[in-house]
């Protein structure tokens, strides 16, 4: 039953992602995501729009933990930090509220940029 609650709970809140080109260092204007229409776990994916060639993205989760406050699986080769410090995000990150997360995609030369804000 426990399970069940947790699979269905809802977020809320918002994330702010930015994405930036390696190579020219431009960033694509900031998207805000409202998360109130997602229920249960969802992807990294699900969140930003490129193309579908990025799958790496595909195995980066959000998971929500209370109201506010996110915990970010990342079972991909891309590597996340915050604070300019490398997080070891395969068991699992907690995300609260205004942390700054940047995660660079190795195979391509992209960073992406998660603010959660309320």
């Amino acid at each position: 039953m426990q399970k069940k609650r947790k699979e269905n709970r809802g977020f809320s809140g918002q994330i702010v992602v930015e994405i930036e080109d390696g190579n020219t260092e431009e960033r694509i204007e900031p998207q805000i995501k409202k998360l109130k229409s997602f229920k249960g776990e969802f992807r990294l994916k699900e969140l930003v729009s490129l193309d579908s060639e990025f799958n790496e993205i595909d195995k980066i989760t959000f998971v929500p933990i209370t109201d506010n406050t996110l915990l970010i699986i990342n079972k991909s080769n891309c590597s996340i930090e915050m604070g300019n410090e490398l997080i070891d995000a395969e068991t699992g990150h907690r995300l609260r509220r205004n942390d700054k997360l940047r995660i660079r995609l190795m195979d391509y030369n992209k960073c992406i940029y998660i603010e959660n804000v309320s």
